[in-house]
């Protein structure tokens, strides 16, 4: 009896054991998100497009020429997005310092409205599913 009560506890404890371990190897559902930028109707390229997602994670990806990007791994739920441009800094040349040549004044990158940078105010968000999902973000004035 004390024999088949032991190999019970033992079994019961080993279940437990492998169940708080499946449990704890179980992480937070993920999904990974994919899409194109436009600006004006225009594809958006080299813009940084990032996720906030429901636990709190960042993830971002780069637009590619045509305006098309790639994020995994976004926590399922409400993430809030923000799209940024690059900064150029431009060091000024021998010539330009004398005032025999004028910098260049016009950026390459189109100048987003400062509320794309800010994930209160962006007005851009996505309740991410689990798996693959395609979101396109119109961007406009």
């Amino acid at each position: 009896m004390k024999k088949d009560r032991l190999f019970r506890f033992s079994l019961e404890g080993a279940f437990f054991l492998a169940l708080v371990g499946l449990v704890a190897g179980c992480g937070q559902r993920t999904g990974s998100v994919a899409g194109k930028v436009t600006f004006k109707g225009m594809p958006l390229a080299s813009a940084t497009v990032t996720f906030f997602d429901s636990a709190g994670n960042v993830r971002y990806g780069v637009t590619g020429e045509s305006g098309e990007y790639s994020i995994a791994e976004v926590v399922t739920g409400k993430a809030k997005i923000i799209v940024g441009m690059p900064v150029e800094i431009s060091m000024i040349t021998p010539a330009e310092r004398a005032g025999k040549e004028k910098p260049p004044t016009k950026s390459k990158y189109p100048a987003l409205p400062e509320r794309y940078l800010d994930q209160e105010k962006s007005g851009l968000s996505l309740e991410v599913q689990g798996g693959s999902q395609t979101f396109d973000l119109k961007l406009d004035q």
